[in-house]
């Protein structure tokens, strides 16, 4: 899947990021959209992990992969998962907050749960809802 830059689902995935890093109490300042194949999203995380003291956390969203957590190790480039939040590839913001809130507090297990088909038409077709700021997800 690749969004052109203006599409409804390009400026839903957009919202729905900013939605996430809000309901995590993230800011925007330092975050990355990518809208190329793999479609992603990037939000750095102040604080650490318990077991990765010394190093930066990040969420990152992948359209077939959802949300995870990673840490960036100095001797690193790219960003090294963690943890996966599984199940509905495009969760409730508050659900991606309560993933992280997991994470600071040392919980790396992830999410059990069962979530909603991940069809590239079905994800664009809910992201493009998120181009509609007054519905609410």
């Amino acid at each position: 899947m690749e969004l052109e830059f203006d599409s409804p689902a390009a400026r839903g995935l957009r919202r729905y990021v900013g939605l996430v890093a809000q309901a995590c109490e993230l800011g925007m300042d330092c975050s990355f959209i990518e809208l190329e194949r793999p479609v992603s999203a990037y939000l750095p995380v102040d604080g650490r992990v318990p077991g990765f003291p010394d190093v930066d956390v990040a969420l990152c969203w992948q359209e077939g992969r959802g949300w995870a957590a990673g840490v960036e190790p100095h001797s690193a480039e790219e960003l090294v998962l963690i943890t996966q939040l599984r199940g509905d590839v495009l969760p409730d913001p508050e659900r991606v907050a309560r993933f992280l809130r997991e994470v600071r507090g040392g919980d790396l297990s992830g999410d059990e749960v069962t979530g909603r088909p991940r069809t590239a038409d079905d994800l664009l077709d809910r992201l493009a809802g998120y181009d509609q700021p007054e519905l609410v997800h």
